[in-house]
């Protein structure tokens, strides 16, 4: 699932869903990890040029994210 807000993430990973947080609606890396997101992209271009990545297939070529969990 993915999100630009706590509000979208909390539930998501609650719900047992993996969420990828997008920094479009306001709210840090940081909050976003926090609330569970399992990374973090600038905005859905970037996550889409890493999408590879996030779906394990991985990319030399794909930006990083810029907050991933711990």
């Amino acid at each position: 699932m993915v999100g630009d807000s706590v509000y979208d993430i909390q539930p998501a990973t609650r719900a047992g869903v993996v969420a990828i947080g997008l920094l479009s609606g306001g709210a840090g890396a940081a909050e976003l990890t926090d609330a569970g997101a399992i990374a973090v992209y600038e905005d859905a271009c970037a996550l889409l040029d890493a999408l590879d990545d996030v779906l394990g297939g991985g990319s030399a070529d794909a930006p990083p994210a810029v907050g991933r969990a711990a």
